[in-house]
């Protein structure tokens, strides 16, 4: 059960830590406005949408399963906070760099850092290091 449907804008209140499975789902958001007490994203929580960027506060320490799933993000700031990431968190978007902090445990699926497959390869590879990767002549590179 979707709470909003067909919203081209959403703001979290303050006062939310977690944002349910499936929450925001199948809508038309462009723009997300995430609050500073937001501990958790649920699986599929901003799936199907339209949002290009999206800013993740320095709060969250979970990303679930499929969370932006199918929107047209090309890049992504993964804060420190962030312990893991699920499994397709990011896939069917066009992904070109993140920037990420260190020992994210990430899942192993190849396209859960979006389209451009191979991120947590090159990310484990370089002992899980904090940085920003750019997916450059079809490779990602650590810079």
């Amino acid at each position: 059960m979707n709470l909003i449907r067909y919203q081209v804008s959403v703001t979290i209140p303050s006062s939310l830590t977690n944002i349910h499975d499936h929450s925001f789902a199948d809508n038309q958001l462009i723009s997300v406005d995430l609050p500073n007490s937001l501990l958790r994203i649920g699986e599929y929580a901003f799936a199907y949408n339209d949002l290009a960027s999206i800013t993740l506060p320095h709060s969250v320490t979970s990303i679930e399963k499929c969370a932006f799933f199918y929107n047209k993000l090309t890049s992504i700031n993964i804060p420190d906070s962030v312990a893991n990431i699920g499994r397709r968190a990011f896939a069917s978007n066009e992904i070109n760099s993140v920037t990420i902090g260190v020992d994210v445990d990430i899942d192993s699926t190849p396209t859960t850092m979006g389209v451009n497959e191979g991120f947590k390869s090159v990310y484990d590879s370089e002992g899980k290091s904090a940085g920003t990767y750019n997916y450059i002549g079809g490779i990602w590179i650590k810079e």
